[in-house]
């Protein structure tokens, strides 16, 4: 998809970049994790690279330890470790953004949500899965097992089932996940997942992968960038999730892929400006 839509921009130079009133151009960009395609940028193990030359004074600009690549154009600045938008890091610091709970299980009301759990047999699968609160923590455990009619291992799902709106996360720039222990299928079998009001449905969801580069021992980040709208696991075109951090309405967990048993203890959900979880548990 990524590729369909830098050919789709074309660019012959930043001069041609669109009007201001152009919102699609920018949501391109965010979908290269705010990366310029104008200047030939896209996001390649971590960073903006481009193979053009810098032959205009805009290009030359985004080589500016400020930008990295990141678009100007669209008020994007670099942090060291991903583009971010100028209004998200300014509020975040004028804040001092402090980890913002959304879903715990240690009894606070301001962040107690219903969960169920939702598995592959409703497809004619045979998997299953259980939640149970036990002490603080979230106990998700089952197995995932192969589809006969399918032959390949179908799904579990964990989500939180009332409608409520969760906090404003729009000053984060990541989602984390704090386990107190886990066992099992590994972290890269599994994905995070958010419903929006008015934008997803029951089966279009957000989706981002729980892969091992987002973890540090029991503590995961995912940055709100990579989350894509997906139909059934599938991907599908829609909009960035970080233009509806406001409104969010579901979060869940998921993993398909692989055969077998796994158990995550989950202490919460939070919203935060700090991606790297090594860094920040050190």
């Amino acid at each position: 998809m990524l590729v369909s839509i830098l050919a789709a921009l074309s660019f012959a130079s930043p001069d041609e970049l669109p009007s201001h009133g152009d919102e699609s151009f920018c949501d391109r960009v965010e979908l290269n994790h705010g990366c310029c395609p104008a200047c030939g940028y896209e996001w390649r193990d971590g960073v903006c690279v481009t193979d053009s030359p810098a032959t205009s004074a805009y290009c030359k600009s985004l080589l500016e330890p400020t930008h990295m690549g990141c678009c100007g154009y669209c008020h994007n600045l670099w942090d060291g470790s991903k583009c971010v938008h100028s209004a998200t890091a300014a509020a975040a610091a004028a804040a001092g953004f402090r980890d913002l709970p959304l879903a715990t299980f240690d009894g606070s009301a301001s962040s107690t949500r219903a969960w169920e759990t939702v598995d592959d047999p409703v497809m004619g699968g045979a998997s299953e899965s259980t939640f149970a609160r036990k002490g603080d923590s979230g106990v998700w455990s089952g197995e995932v097992k192969v589809v006969q009619s399918l032959g390949a291992p179908g799904f579990c799902t964990l989500r939180t089932t009332d409608s409520q709106v969760f906090p404003d996360a729009s000053a984060s720039t990541h989602v984390g996940l704090t386990l107190t222990g886990g066992s099992g299928l590994p972290a890269g079998d599994f994905t995070m997942e958010v419903g929006v009001k008015g934008v997803t449905s029951a089966q279009a969801l957000f989706q981002a992968a729980l892969s091992s580069e987002n973890c540090c021992g029991n503590d995961c980040r995912v940055p709100w960038s990579d989350f894509k709208m997906s139909f059934r696991g599938k991907p599908v075109p829609g909009p960035p999730l970080t233009k509806h951090l406001a409104g969010m309405t579901q979060l869940g967990l998921g993993t398909s892929g692989h055969a077998g048993k796994f158990s995550l203890s989950i202490a919460s959900l939070y919203a935060t400006t700090k991606g790297d979880a090594c860094a920040a548990s050190a």
